[in-house]
């Protein structure tokens, strides 16, 4: 059996491609809830793609849509990849911690007050750079 022209279309003219920034502090488990995409389920269609990027930045993902009613979508992940800096080295310095400012930017704070030391970091691991090296700071 061979494929016939009418079966092979470009991928703009079958599917979309959407991309999600959901809230802060939302795991990746929660988007595979159907009623998760309740408010945008009538914009999807089945073989629709879905980009994720965690407000946070330490996450990203691709989904499939494989099933959608009115008020839910089921989604498949094709694709995860947590952004994380190696483990082989804790942390030294516990008078300081990276803490999400929202928007996808990060900021350094004391721990003894909750005091924002440092901020616009855009990613989590530069932000814990800086608490390992701070002197290293040209500001």
């Amino acid at each position: 059996m061979k494929i016939i022209g009418s079966r092979l279309k470009l991928s703009e003219y079958v599917r979309s491609v959407y991309h999600a920034t959901p809230e802060a502090g939302t795991p990746l488990k929660e988007l595979l809830k159907p009623e998760y995409w309740a408010h945008v389920a009538k914009q999807l269609k089945v073989g629709d793609r879905i980009e994720v990027d965690a407000e946070e930045r330490t996450w990203f993902a691709e989904l499939y849509v494989r099933g959608v009613t009115p008020t839910s979508v089921t989604v498949f992940v094709m694709r995860h990849i947590e952004f994380t800096k190696p483990e082989t080295v804790e942390s030294t310095n516990s008078e300081y911690s990276a803490n999400h400012a929202g928007r996808g930017v990060w900021r350094v704070i004391r721990n003894v007050d909750k005091a924002v030391v440092k901020n616009g970091f855009p990613t989590k691991e530069a932000a814990e750079s800086w608490i390992e090296h701070p002197a290293d700071d040209p500001a």
